[in-house]
């Protein structure tokens, strides 16, 4: 009963509008990309860690290009499970991901990385933040 009043009138049109505005972007063309030779669950995981370091693994189990139209013009965004687009307006609207990683006082970090995969694209106009 509360909910049939919550959404008759005007504030459930407004609702009803608001979800269709959320929900249709997903329903853009898209392809998706599966990487099947992931190294553990999707994003930043801790693999082990002690005295000496740590071992911190990225792993991206499939991504997505959606095709968008900016301005009249065809583009791409790139989406990735769990990372944002934090960029500014104007530059590329790449997926980046970061995570901080606490060291003790008096430490030093280094960087090794140990191994990587890389796809490459090609023709991929990717819209602007």
């Amino acid at each position: 009963m509360m909910i049939s009043r919550f959404f008759s009138g005007r504030r459930g049109a407004i609702l009803v509008t608001a979800a269709l505005c959320l929900a249709l972007p997903g329903l853009a063309n898209a392809v998706t990309y599966t990487f099947d030779q992931s190294w553990g669950a999707p994003g930043f995981t801790l693999v082990q860690q002690d005295a000496a370091g740590a071992e911190v693994n990225f792993s991206v189990p499939y991504m997505e290009l959606v095709d968008v139209s900016i301005n009249g013009e065809a583009m791409t965004e790139i989406v990735i499970p769990g990372v944002q687009l934090p960029n500014e307006a104007g530059s590329p609207n790449l997926p980046v991901a970061s995570r901080y990683l606490a060291l003790p006082q008096g430490a030093y970090a280094e960087l090794r990385v140990i191994e990587y995969r890389s796809e490459v694209y090609h023709n991929v106009n990717v819209a602007p933040a």
